[in-house]
């Protein structure tokens, strides 16, 4: 995910880390451990504050980007997430087995 006017890049690793670059200087800026398995999705709010993760291990979370990638939630679903989305009030998730569920 590209963070517009902080040259920054968030991305999910396979062994469900999610880590934010500094591209100006080429370093990471931050990184959150979150599973034991792979990050399956990430998608930033509309004002670029928060990211929202859907990992393998079925949990959906939401860091706060601008305070080091904070764990501000986390909610379990079940089944490996593969994606989600959300608006910035909502949050969905789908899964491995295709089903869509949401976290409000």
């Amino acid at each position: 995910i590209w963070l517009t006017g902080l040259w920054t890049v968030i991305c999910g690793t396979e062994d469900g880390h999610v880590t934010a670059w500094d591209l100006t200087s080429g370093t990471k800026a931050w990184e959150q451990p979150l599973s034991q398995d792979y990050i399956g999705g990430l998608q930033l709010t509309p004002d670029g504050s928060y990211v929202v993760v859907a990992a393998a291990d079925g949990n959906l979370s939401l860091l706060d980007v601008r305070r080091g990638g904070s764990v501000l939630s986390c909610v379990a679903c079940g089944p490996p997430l593969r994606c989600c989305a959300t608006d910035g009030e909502l949050a969905v998730a789908g899964t491995e087995d295709g089903t869509v569920g949401n976290d409000d």
